[in-house]
């Protein structure tokens, strides 16, 4: 790997977002009683843990950009563009009952740790 590619990486500031992120969504959809097979498939029930979204987002970034971990988004854009797509699929699945929260800043993941 070259220091070009590691520089474009996402930072450890991005990956506490997404994962944040993560939670967020996933506390949303079973506040709403909303499993993952409104939003995958019907046929086997799915808890919408925050390791499921997770999973779910690694499938639209390699659908995206071929990269099978979030540790290989980049910076600028990309994260951006797999958020955008799964905001769709989710309003979309859903009936527009669940969207994306706005995406976590610096200050919220901090306060989480805290």
């Amino acid at each position: 790997m070259s220091c070009e590619e590691c520089k474009n990486r996402r930072t450890g500031s991005q990956n506490n977002a997404m994962h944040l992120l993560f939670s967020q969504i996933s506390k949303e959809c079973m506040d709403k009683g909303i499993d993952l097979r409104e939003i995958v498939r019907k046929e086997v029930p799915i808890q919408c843990t925050p390791e499921n979204i997770k999973w779910l987002w690694k499938l639209l970034q390699e659908a995206l950009f071929g990269t099978k971990s979030t540790v290989d988004l980049k910076r600028s854009g990309e994260i951006n563009q797999v958020y955008d797509a799964f905001n769709r699929i989710l309003i979309e699945r859903t009936a527009g009952e669940i969207s994306l929260p706005p995406f976590p800043c610096y200050e919220e993941i901090i306060s989480k740790q805290l």
